[in-house]
């Protein structure tokens, strides 16, 4: 295989790794942070069309959600609903969030509290622990076969 594209596959792999664990590390903090009243300001299915060559002009639907919230006196706003959601190719799927949150709803929303302004609706484990371990495998087959004579 070509060195140049094992490179590329090692990088990509090692990127969706990190992202994986940072997206796990957030949720799983997540569980210890501060709550405070707030309030659904807007609340709308947003869509993504993917160009990619494996299923091109396929739709992706995101929940777009945008919060309020107060805390020690300052307003924040928010856009995250889970750590980790990144869109589906299902539209009941993001309606299923939006029915959670319609404009005008008084939420509780969870922030961190040294850094208030990092907020989200739902305390989750982030990442999917396939993400990690997809990142991983294919991070450590693209190093074998790169060290490999």
């Amino acid at each position: 295989m070509n060195k140049v594209l094992l490179l590329v596959l090692a990088g990509i792999s090692i990127g969706i790794l990190i992202h994986g664990i940072r997206m796990r590390l957030k949720g799983t903090g997540s569980r210890h942070w501060s709550r405070a009243r707030g309030v659904i300001k807007e609340s709308f299915v947003d869509t993504s069309v993917n160009t990619g060559l494996n299923d091109p002009n396929s739709v992706s639907y995101f929940a777009a959600v945008t919060y309020s919230y107060r805390v020690g006196g300052r307003e924040f706003t928010g856009k995250q609903v889970t750590f980790g959601d990144h869109g589906t190719p299902r539209l009941a799927h993001a309606n299923a969030i939006l029915a959670r949150y319609p404009e005008g709803r008084e939420i509780d929303v969870h922030f961190d509290p040294d850094r208030p302004s990092f907020s989200v609706l739902e305390k989750s484990p982030g990442a999917n622990w396939m993400v990690i371990m997809a990142g991983a495998w294919f991070t450590a087959v693209s190093i074998f076969f790169l060290l490999r004579k």
